[in-house]
C-alpha cells in the first residue's frame, strides 16, 4: 500500500471491566488516521471484528458508526481481544490489543423451598467433553450460608434433592451455582408440592443482576404473587420495586436483602395491589438474584416461577396452544426508563401457516395483558409460535393455564418469558419421561428462518452415554418433539438436551413437561426456556 497513510486501532471502554463468563459484554473500538500536512487526526467509520485470541469463536463485529459490539466469553481466565481494521487503498491496516481479566461462570436461583409441603430439585446438566467441577452456595431465609461442591460429568445431567443438601432442611433458600471453568452448564430448579405431587414449577438459572424485569404478577382471588430476592453479597441490597400495573398508575416499593439473605415480598400485603395485574421492575444496589412465583390462591394447587430477564426489542415463543384445554396469553410490560408508551406488533404462527398480525400499545410504566385465542378466529384452536417486535425495549412473557379435571376453574399453569433472539444451540437440564407421575417432556422449535432448518437434539441422560436424534424444522415453523416416542429408552432416566441447528440455522426452543396421577389428564405441568449457547 505505497503511500497509503497509518492508522491507529484502539479498544477502549469494556462493560463490564470484570465480566463473568457467559456475561454480555460491550467493547468499543475506534480507528484513526493521522493525516499530512499538518497530522490532523481523524476518526475512520467502518466495521471493525473484535475477537478472542484464544477462542475464535468468542467474536463481533462493529457497527460502521456506534464502533461497539457485544460478545460473550465461554470460559474464565485471561483473555486478550484483538480488533484488527483491515485497511484500505488509502489507509494502512492496523491491530489494537486489550487484556481482560474473566471471572466463572455464575447462575443463581432465588426461590427454592424445601419442607413438607415443597420437593426442590436441583438440576445441572453438562453439554461439554470434560467433568465440570461446580460449587453450590445455599443462602437461607435466616441469611444462614452452606456450601457444597460436586463434578458434573460430560454429556450428563445430575439431580441434586434440596432435602438432602446441607442445612436446608424445612426452609426457604437462594442457590448459587459457580463453575470455575466458566464453560457453559445448564441450571435449573424443579419444584413439586401440595398433594401427591399434584402442582409445581420449574425455573432456568441466570446470573445475578442490578436491574430484573417481569411481564406477568397478579394479586386476586385466584393467584398470589411473590417477589424473591436472593443476596450472595457481603453488602446489604438495596432494592427499589416497582409494580407496573395494568390500567392504572405505578406502585414503589423500597426494601433490603440482608447479606448471604433471601427476601420474599408477598403482593397479599400491598394494599394497591389488591385485584390488580402488573408486571415488576427490581432494580438493586448490587447483583442479586431475582425471581417470582405465582400460586393459585385456593389451596396452592397449582403455581409457576420464572428468573426476571432483561427488556428487548425482540420476543421469541416457541411455545404456545389455545382452544378448549389450554387458554394462553401474552404479558408485555413497558418499564418507566422508556419515558413514552411502546407500539408492539405481535406475528403469530398457527399450526395452519396463516400468520396473524396484531398490534398493541402498551402505556409508559405498565402493562397489557393479550388473550391470544380472542386476537383472531384463526388463533381460536391451535398450536402456534409468537414473534413480538417493539419500537421500544419491552418485557414479554407467555402464560399458559388449564383445569386438569374439565371443570371451569384452571388448576394449574406456567409461565415462561420468551427468547431475545433465535440462537444456532439451546440447552435444558431437565428432562424426564415415565415414572410413577407418568411424566412427558416435550421439546418445542421454532424456525423463524426463510428455509427449512435440520437439528439435532443430544439428549444427555443421567448414567449412560449421550443419545442423538436428528430433525427438520419447516421454515417459518414449529416442531414439537415428544420425547418418550424419540427416545423410548429414556423412560425412567432422567436427562438433560441440547438443540442445535446446522448449517448457520437460526432457531428457538422451549421445553414442556406434564404429568398425571390418579386419572386427570396433565395434573401438574412446567416450561421453561433454552438456554443459548
Amino acid at each position: 500500500m505505497g503511500g497509503a497513510y497509518g492508522t491507529s486501532t484502539e479498544i477502549g471502554e469494556i462493560v463490564p471491566s470484570q465480566p463473568m463468563a457467559g456475561e454480555p459484554v460491550r467493547v468499543h473500538v475506534s480507528v484513526s488516521a493521522c493525516l499530512p500536512p499538518f497530522h490532523v487526526c481523524v476518526g475512520i467509520s467502518t466495521p471493525i471484528v473484535v475477537s478472542d485470541t484464544s477462542d475464535p469463536s468468542t467474536t463481533c463485529t462493529t457497527g460502521a458508526f456506534s464502533g461497539d459490539c457485544t460478545l460473550e466469553f465461554h470460559s474464565s481466565g485471561t483473555h486478550t481481544l484483538t480488533a484488527v481494521y483491515p485497511g484500505s487503498d488509502s489507509m494502512e491496516p492496523s491491530t489494537g490489543y486489550r487484556t481482560l481479566t474473566v471471572g466463572p461462570r455464575v447462575l443463581t436461583l432465588a426461590d427454592g423451598v424445601t419442607g413438607p409441603f415443597f420437593d426442590t430439585y436441583l438440576l445441572l446438566a453438562n453439554p461439554g467433553a470434560t467433568s465440570e467441577p461446580v460449587t453450590l452456595s445455599l443462602s437461607r431465609v435466616d441469611a444462614v450460608t452452606a456450601e457444597t461442591s460436586t463434578v458434573v460429568p460430560p454429556h450428563a445431567r445430575i439431580t441434586l434433592r434440596a432435602d438432602d443438601l446441607p442445612a436446608l432442611t424445612d426452609t426457604a433458600f437462594t442457590a448459587t451455582v459457580t463453575v470455575p471453568s466458566g464453560h457453559p452448564l445448564f441450571v435449573e430448579r424443579a419444584t413439586y408440592f401440595a398433594t401427591d405431587y399434584r402442582a409445581g414449577d420449574a425455573a432456568s438459572a441466570r446470573r445475578p443482576t442490578y436491574r430484573a424485569f417481569f411481564a406477568e404478577g397478579c394479586q386476586n382471588s385466584v393467584f398470589d404473587t411473590y417477589l424473591l430476592i436472593g443476596n450472595p453479597n457481603p453488602d446489604i441490597a438495596y432494592v427499589l420495586v416497582s409494580f407496573l400495573v395494568d390500567g392504572g398508575e405505578a406502585v414503589h416499593k423500597t426494601y433490603a436483602a440482608l447479606p448471604g439473605g433471601r427476601l420474599a415480598i408477598a403482593t397479599a400485603r400491598i394494599p394497591e395491589l389488591a385485584g390488580r395485574s402488573f408486571g415488576i421492575d427490581v432494580n438493586s444496589s448490587v447483583r442479586v438474584a431475582v425471581e417470582r412465583s405465582m400460586y393459585f390462591a385456593e389451596g396452592y394447587l397449582g403455581g409457576h416461577s420464572e428468573s426476571g430477564v432483561s427488556p428487548s426489542t425482540t420476543w421469541l415463543f416457541a411455545e404456545g396452544v389455545t382452544g378448549s384445554f389450554f387458554d394462553t396469553f401474552l404479558l408485555l410490560a413497558n418499564p418507566a426508563y422508556n419515558e413514552r408508551a411502546a407500539q408492539v406488533t405481535v406475528t403469530y404462527h398457527p399450526g395452519s401457516g396463516r400468520i396473524v398480525s396484531t398490534r398493541h400499545l402498551i402505556p409508559e410504566n405498565g402493562r397489557v395483558t393479550v388473550d391470544v385465542e380472542r386476537e383472531d378466529p384463526v388463533l381460536a384452536d391451535t398450536t402456534l409460535w409468537v414473534e413480538i417486535a417493539s419500537d421500544a425495549p419491552i418485557v414479554a412473557e407467555r402464560a399458559m393455564y388449564w383445569a386438569s379435571d374439565g371443570g371451569p376453574r384452571w388448576t394449574e399453569g406456567h409461565v415462561s418469558a420468551g427468547a431475545t433472539a433465535a440462537a444456532p444451540r439451546w440447552g435444558f437440564a431437565e428432562g424426564i419421561v415415565g415414572g410413577g407421575l407418568e411424566f412427558k417432556t416435550f421439546l418445542l422449535v421454532a424456525n423463524p428462518g426463510p428455509s427449512p432448518v435440520t437439528v439435532d437434539v443430544e439428549y444427555l441422560p443421567t448414567g449412560i452415554g449421550p443419545i442423538t436424534r436428528v430433525h427438520t424444522v419447516p421454515a417459518g415453523a414449529r416442531l414439537t418433539v415428544d420425547v418418550e416416542a424419540d427416545v423410548p429408552a429414556l423412560r425412567d432416566v432422567p436427562f438433560g438436551a441440547t438443540v442445535t441447528a446446522r448449517s448457520g440455522g437460526l432457531i428457538v426452543a422451549e421445553r414442556s413437561i406434564y404429568w398425571t396421577r390418579h386419572g386427570p389428564v396433565f395434573l401438574g405441568g412446567t416450561n421453561a426456556g433454552g438456554t443459548p449457547f
